[in-house]
């Protein structure tokens, strides 16, 4: 490791940059995160009020279809 690098390790400025951009980047991506975890959500709950919509549509049809008497020829 050369000289100028090591000592920048030691250099409390250049740490203190390293930590506030590292800080600045985990908040963004812990933002973007939640963002996508609140989308996510949200089409689930989307989807499954479509499913149920979708179950209570297909129950009427079933029973709409079995309270209908069947047709009798008469020839």
């Amino acid at each position: 490791m050369s000289a100028s690098v090591r000592g920048n390790s030691k250099n409390p400025q250049s740490t203190s940059a390293i930590t506030t951009l590292t800080d600045k980047l985990l908040e963004d991506i812990s933002g973007d995160f939640e963002t996508l975890q609140k989308q996510f959500s949200e089409k689930l709950e989307t989807m499954s009020t479509r499913l149920d919509q979708l179950e209570e549509s297909m129950r009427e049809a079933m029973n709409k279809k079995s309270s209908v008497s069947p047709v009798t020829s008469t020839e």
